[in-house]
């Protein structure tokens, strides 16, 4: 997700999780100059998410923080 603030600073945030109406995941903060360039691919396991970005950048979020509801 995309963000703007009213003084114009850029902020990229990222859900992980099942609902497609992002009302539960993990939440995780990406770096502007990391997510201005996108996401090379996602690989999804039953331990974990494994996101990676064209800067060479990774970010791995275990399945206990994005699976199982409340």
């Amino acid at each position: 997700m995309h963000q703007y603030s009213l003084s114009g600073r850029h902020s990229y945030k990222m859900v992980i999780g099942r609902d497609a109406g992002l009302s539960y995941g993990h939440w995780v903060d990406i770096d502007t100059a990391v997510g201005a360039k996108g996401i090379e691919s996602t690989t999804w396991t039953e331990s974990g998410v494994r996101v990676r970005f064209p800067t060479g950048h990774e970010v791995f979020v275990p399945a206990r923080f994005f699976l199982y509801g409340r």
